[in-house]
């Protein structure tokens, strides 16, 4: 039987931030395609410092880093995100421009179980990134992703059960700083 914890870091992994990995130096940077795509995916890019706030108030921090690969016209995101003491949420995902479709793709892998795939619209008027996906046992996660600044992202998840029962949690990335 899985823990509480282990529970809410199997949701975490699945809505978290579609977005944003701890930066590996042997991994060489790519710079985003010319696209407007990888323009818009490009918001996402970098090492971030991450916090989730729950609906009951508790907060939790982790790293996330996105960079481009595959001739700069995929984003590569991983999260790292401490829960306790025991219990860390880890996720990688990848996303990319689906020209069949017209709209962005996703998929987000945990250490544990299926992956999520999600399709994703960019709204450039409110300048927010959205996902939808199913995850392997019918639950939908809605990811919101508002760029406030070159430097914060703001974002809401929202997943509901085949039973129509709601979990949400929200969170902020910040833009951590190069050092110089």
């Amino acid at each position: 039987m899985k823990s509480k914890f282990a529970t809410l870091s199997s949701l975490i992994i699945l809505g978290c931030a579609p977005l944003t990995i701890a930066a590996d130096a042997s991994k060489p940077t790519v710079k985003p395609a010319d696209t407007p795509a990888a323009r818009v995916l490009a918001h996402m890019a970098g090492t971030w410092d991450e916090e989730v706030e729950f609906s009951d108030g508790r907060r939790v921090r982790g790293t996330t880093t996105g960079r481009f690969v595959l001739d700069g016209n995929w984003l590569e995101t991983e999260s790292d995100i401490a829960i306790d003491d025991k219990n860390r949420v880890l996720h990688l995902a990848v996303w990319g421009w689906d020209e069949k479709t017209s709209a962005f793709k996703g998929w987000m892998f945990s250490p544990t179980g299926s992956p999520l795939e999600s399709t994703a619209s960019y709204d450039e008027k409110l300048n927010s990134f959205t996902s939808t996906g199913k995850t392997a046992n019918g639950a939908t996660v809605v990811a919101v992703t508002n760029f406030i600044s070159a430097d914060r992202q703001e974002w809401n998840v929202k997943i509901t059960d085949k039973e129509g029962a709601e979990i949400k949690f929200k969170g902020v990335n910040t833009r951590k700083k190069e050092k110089e």
